[in-house]
């Protein structure tokens, strides 16, 4: 991102900022370097000085360095060795391709043509700049490309590309000795297409993301080749090596981030001038803009020169904020060169479409305007921003906004009432005049002229007005005043679709969190009935379900108008940032179990991360490991269980108010949507509608947290948690999302997940009233959907407390659709006495799996995850192994996962029992087995049980390779070490108190290291590291008892080695509570 100063400005005070100026003018008045002016003022040598060493910071982080510094101080250091570090390609790659085919195509930015291509094998895309598109400049481009391939090693055989390289195909064919093959009117070249696509999308991308609203030729060219480069710095889909990228292939050079990732395009630069003569009052430095990292070994800048405008090279920038003043410069120099706005076209001068799309195909109407609306759009910002540039604009205030909006009058929002839904066009996505059944287009559509691309629009500006709205009764709709906006609004809600063939490779961390996501969403939509594969955008849900699409859009809407969950603003009050950041509003309906439609409108809050961090907007959730312990406390103490999920938590969390000099959340709705709020309350919405581009937009402030924001979990949480304190709940330190409180001299305790929560206390009329407090508190937007009984769906799994002092956790269904989402299809006799054979952690010599049973092996693999840290702990081992092979899954893995499915498809009835014989006392069994992976790494295995069933198991390759048994099971016991002391903590926390924590060992060696620590180390354990002996430390303060238990009776085993026969049944039945 391109730091602007206006934006280093955010987040700091006005007296901040204030202090920061008088830094900045103390050290223009003593000249002193930065470092030495903070030490002068640590020092106070300075007497009665105000400015601090802090403010100094500050003005460094809002100003950059000192230019005047820069430009007077600055030297010519002396040229670093050049070190050429050469990646060692495999000799395979370039003998079995070096012969390549070549595709190309044009490619014209704002009429400057480029001649772009990849080839089939190595994936290289290039993009060369053109002086015309004449014959003898086309062969030079194309012999251009043949020689970066020269010196990488390989040769062109055979180039594809389209007739209008025909003039060339004579020199070619005798100068580079390269057979050319054209396409026929009406066929395309796939690659060339798809890679003009992908250049465009970035080249937009950092074009959008750039201060400046145009941006001169030089930047232009160069962006163009910058973006290209960079698609070639990792290793490409399909081409052939997942490991090098084509710039390594071609190159032999890895990317350095000191040299290519430190300065982004477009900053503004420091550029070092070696001035000659030396001696003269001349400035040291060049103002610049940066423009990408020079090629040669050594490392530089090209740049663009500020008072030229001509590209220049320098071996060392600095980078400094983007004043306005720099912004107004590179505007200028766009304008000269009668640029203002980004426009990228393919050959025939027409919007080249997204990537995605495949050449050749047909697509129907609604996704042609979808993505040609939507290129024009945004051509249309810039355009619509940039007539108004002026040359003697004062940066230093507000944009007026009358010149860049067009105010709706009177007329047009009487016209929007009074004119009748049957006087509508027939084009127009009325949800009234659509069946429910009515069938998607069909392919006389292609026989439709194709729509012309969006102009500005031409309607006069004035001065922002408002507007008196007269009532009706009858709603009403909007007439449109020509077909062009028209295709706008049926277009300009939808969304392309983002599905692509691209396949995952998960981590063990990754896949539990991708299957617990899957599965979550999968259990909301079984408890509360919706189908979330039935998912549509507004427009295309009306289309499919007409009328009824139309009713929940709007009840969704009164919902949200009726909660003040949003307010219009006046658009000429915003600033030109708050317009910046408004993010789309989007309607999904979706079509639940019970046939019903549900409307929810969606903040498109995903752009936001670009300025909120994950800090700011990641929400704490309980965890499993809190969730499992507490049940067993519910069932020991004979508690009463309730379960609640409170409807519609989001938009019931207020927005915080904007501090001083902090901004306020805006949303940008438009289309249809302002139609359906103008008809609901035409004095509200009305007078606040604009005319923007030719589409009429509404800007709110938002109010109360919507789906889609990134924050809107964390407020909600906030909210929730300051609620429950606010009636005697505290938190537990060790768990954010667990609260307890004490109610007729019992504990109540409160766990939740977001909106889905699990209360319990000994005295049900407890629950009674706390569901009564949740649904006055919470009830207002629906009433809060509460559980009563001895059997509760929460997060996944089905909790019975049926008997006495138990509780059984299930995953019955879970099980079964993970076994029969295999392709490979079990009957009811198709089962294994064990998960895994003995073999289990063999790297096996099968082949690799393709693509899609790779696939398929990691979902599977990820839903295990999911399963053995809940209710299936017995096959815990067996995923863990699986984990470290979905990187590279092969045929013998396959037949692994398919045994664990066997066992499964024989047990999936199977729950877990877990009760307590004594909350006070915890057991720990924790082994290792030694060097068993194939990098003669070992594996650990541990289980936390409190009688019965293993309340907590682990199961994990160790990191490090060590050298004898009693090592591993040292560091076994180390990795073990964060949870077995959290879970004492956080039991204390609940008011449990812990009289032994007991860790079991059969190692007796490992035992006394343990207890002594260094002190019993033998020649072979002394090189230890430390930090595996920190649980003497924690033997030492009575956090911890290490006692010996002999390997027949432990536990840990189970989860460290594949065991067989009768041993495997004995410990699963202990581990399941059996």
């Amino acid at each position: 991102m391109v730091s602007t100063l206006k934006e280093n400005r955010m987040g700091y005070t006005q007296r901040q900022f204030d202090r920061a100026k008088a830094a900045r003018q103390l050290q223009h008045i003593t000249g002193l370097p930065t470092e030495t002016l903070k030490h002068v003022l640590r020092q106070n040598i300075i007497k009665n000085c105000p400015v601090t060493a802090e403010d100094v910071n500050i003005a460094e982080r809002i100003f950059g360095p000192d230019m005047g510094a820069l430009k007077g101080k600055s030297t010519r250091k002396t040229p670093a060795a050049v070190r050429d570090d050469v990646v060692e390609i495999p000799p395979e790659i370039k003998e079995q391709h070096a012969d390549l085919t070549f595709c190309m195509d044009l490619m014209f930015v704002n009429g400057m043509p480029f001649l772009t291509g990849i080839d089939r094998s190595i994936r290289y895309q290039h993009s060369v700049p053109m002086k015309n598109k004449e014959a003898k400049e086309l062969y030079r481009s194309t012999d251009r490309v043949s020689r970066r391939y020269n010196h990488g090693g390989f040769l062109i055989k055979d180039i594809h590309c389209d007739q209008e390289f025909q003039p060339i195909m004579d020199e070619v064919k005798d100068e580079l000795n390269v057979e050319m093959n054209y396409t026929t009117t009406g066929e395309h070249v796939p690659e060339a297409e798809w890679n003009n696509r992908t250049i465009k999308e970035r080249v937009r991308t950092t074009y959008h993301n750039l201060p400046y609203k145009a941006i001169p030729r030089v930047m232009l060219r160069k962006l163009v080749e910058v973006e290209t480069e960079r698609l070639n710095w990792f290793p490409a889909k399909g081409g052939v090596s997942p490991y090098f990228s084509p710039h390594v292939i071609m190159s032999g050079r890895a990317i350095d981030y000191n040299k290519h990732c430190q300065i982004p395009f477009g900053a503004y630069v420091q550029a070092n001038e070696d001035n000659q003569p030396k001696n003269t009052n001349a400035p040291r430095t060049l103002d610049c803009i940066y423009l990408s990292p020079t090629k040669n070994k050594q490392g530089g800048h090209d740049l663009m020169d500020l008072q030229t405008g001509q590209p220049i090279t320098r071996p060392i920038a600095k980078v400094l904020p983007v004043t306005p003043l720099v912004i107004k410069a590179v505007e200028a120099m766009a304008k000269r060169d009668g640029i203002k706005t980004l426009k990228i076209t393919g050959r025939n001068g027409k919007p080249i479409p997204p990537v995605d799309w495949i050449a050749g195909v047909d697509y129907e109407e609604d996704d042609d305007d979808d993505d040609d609306d939507d290129d024009d759009d945004e051509d249309a910002d810039i355009d619509a921003d940039f007539d108004d540039y002026d040359d003697d604009y004062d940066y230093d205030e507000e944009v007026d906004d009358e010149d860049q909006y067009d105010r709706v009058d009177q007329a047009e929002i009487d016209e929007l009432l009074a004119d009748p839904v049957e006087n509508r066009d027939d084009n127009e996505a009325n949800p009234n005049d659509v069946a429910d059944n009515q069938p998607e287009p069909d392919d006389d559509e292609d026989d439709e002229p194709e729509m012309p691309p969006l102009r500005r629009s031409t309607r006069p500006t004035w001065r922002p007005e408002k507007y008196q709205v007269h009532q009706v009764e009858q709603k009403k709709s909007v007439k449109f005043a020509d077909e062009e906006l028209e295709k706008l609004e049926q277009c300009h809600n939808l969304i392309a679709d983002s599905s692509d063939d691209r396949k995952h490779t998960y981590t063990e961390r990754s896949a539990m969190v991708a299957a617990r996501v899957i599965t979550e969403i999968n259990g909301k939509a079984t408890v509360q009935g919706a189908t979330f594969a039935q998912q549509y955008i507004l427009q295309k849900g009306l289309k499919k379900f007409g009328n009824r699409g139309s009713e929940a859009a709007t009840k969704e809407l009164d919902q949200l108008h009726k909660q003040n969950c949003f307010t219009p603003v006046d658009v000429s009050k915003m600033t030109p940032s708050e317009k910046r950041k408004a993010m789309e509003a989007l309607m999904f309906l979706t079509e639940k179990r019970d046939g019903s439609i549900k409307g929810r409108m969606v903040y498109n809050g995903k752009p936001t991360r670009e300025w909120l961090s994950r800090e700011d907007s990641t929400s704490p959730t309980v965890s499993l490991e809190s969730i499992m312990l507490t049940a067993v406390v519910d069932a020991k103490e004979g508690r009463d269980v309730m379960t609640a999920d409170v409807p519609n938590a989001f938009i019931q969390t207020a927005m915080p108010e904007p501090k001083e000099g902090e901004e306020r959340v805006m949303m940008k709705i438009t289309g249809v949507l302002v139609d359906l709020l103008v008809q609901m309350a035409p004095e509200i919405y009305g007078p606040y509608v604009v005319f923007e581009n030719g589409r009429k937009v509404l800007y709110v402030q938002v109010l109360q947290a919507l789906y889609g924001m990134l924050v809107a979990a964390l407020l909600w949480y906030n909210q929730f948690r300051g609620d429950l304190e606010t009636i005697g709940f505290e938190f537990n330190p060790y768990d954010p999302c667990v609260a307890n409180r004490i109610v007729k001299e019992k504990q109540q305790t409160v766990r939740f997940h977001v909106d889905d929560l699990k209360s319990s206390h000994v005295d049900s009329k407890v629950n009674d009233e706390f569901g009564k407090w949740l649904n006055e508190k919470y009830g207002g937007y629906g009433e809060v959907k509460i559980v009563r009984g001895k059997v509760h769906q929460y997060l996944g799994m089905t909790f019975d407390y049926s008997k006495p002092g138990k509780v059984m956790i299930d995953m019955i269904d879970y099980i079964a659709d993970m076994i029969d989402e295999c392709s490979v299809k079990l009957s009811k006799s198709d089962t294994a006495l064990t998960p895994a054979a003995e073999d289990l952690f063999a790297e096996g010599s099968g082949k690799k799996l393709d693509k899609e049973l790779a696939e398929e092996f990691h979902t599977i693999v990820a839903k295990g995850l999911f399963a053995c840290r809940r209710a299936r702990p017995d096959i815990h081992l067996t995923i863990a192994a699986l984990c470290t092979r979905v990187r590279q899954p092969n045929t013998d893995d396959w037949k692994k996962l398919i045994r664990l499915l066997k066992f499964c498809n024989g047990t999936r009835k199977d729950k877990l029992t877990l009760s307590a014989d004594d909350l006070h006392v915890i057991k720990w069994y924790v082994d290792a087995s030694f060097a068993v992976h194939p990098d003669f790494k070992s594996h650990t295995g541990g289980v936390m049980t409190y009688g019965q069933g293993a309340v907590q198991s682990l199961s994990k390759k160790q990191k490090l390779n060590t050298k004898s048994s009693t090592e591993s099971e040292l560091v076994g016991a180390d990795d073990s070490s964060t949870l077995i002391l959290w879970t004492k903590l956080f039991l204390e926390a609940q008011g449990i108190h812990i009289d032994k924590n007991i860790l079991y060992q059969d190692n007796k060696s490992t035992i006394l290291l343990e207890t002594n620590g260094k002190r019993s180390s033998s020649k072979r354990t002394r090189a230890l590291n430390i930090r595996y002996f920190f649980l003497t430390d924690q033997v030492e303060k009575g956090n911890l008892v290490v006692e010996y238990c002999p390997t027949a009776a432990m536990w840990g085993d189970y989860m460290s080695k594949p065991l067989q026969g009768k041993l495997f049944k004995k410990f699963r039945d202990l581990i399941m509570g059996n």
